[in-house]
């Protein structure tokens, strides 16, 4: 199978506002200074595929901070790639939503967790759905040794 990375969009990802990295048919190199988003953007293609982080970890820190280091709240955390299987473009895309109720009497609202949500090719997929898509093009226990980001 032939896999090939055209384009990543992450929004709203750890400290990345919007990025939209376009490989345009090339291999491309991610490179920088300390502390200037490499690793995110890893983290980013891999939370996309796995939900996990480039340490493994499933239950790593995926909201952007403000100033002070706190949560920044009612922000869509999202992170979409284009990508080319055997020749056939496909889009996935998985986005992190925060759920907030007011319960009957209060004047606040109060947070009630996270929600992700998963699409292929723009049409909504269960997790499970969405996991067995990506087994197939890229086994997990495969991806946790290396994932290869390569352009078309």
């Amino acid at each position: 199978m032939n896999l090939r990375l055209l384009a990543l969009e992450i929004s709203n990802f750890k400290g990345i506002a919007h990025k939209t990295i376009n490989f345009d048919g090339h291999d491309a190199t991610i490179s920088g200074r300390n502390a200037s988003g490499k690793t995110t953007i890893y983290d980013a293609f891999l939370w996309l595929l796995f939900g996990k982080d480039s340490s493994g970890s499933a239950t790593f820190a995926i909201k952007p901070l403000d100033a002070d280091g706190n949560e920044i709240h009612n922000l869509e955390t999202s992170v979409e790639a284009e990508i080319l299987i055997d020749n056939t473009p496909h889009t996935l895309r998985r986005a992190s939503t925060e759920k907030w109720t007011k319960p009957r009497g209060q004047a606040e609202h109060v947070f009630g967790g996270d929600t992700t949500a998963f699409w292929i090719d723009d049409v909504p997929r269960t997790m499970a759905e969405y996991k067995r898509f990506i087994d197939g093009l890229i086994p997990e226990a495969q991806g946790d040794m290396a994932v290869e980001m390569r352009a078309a």
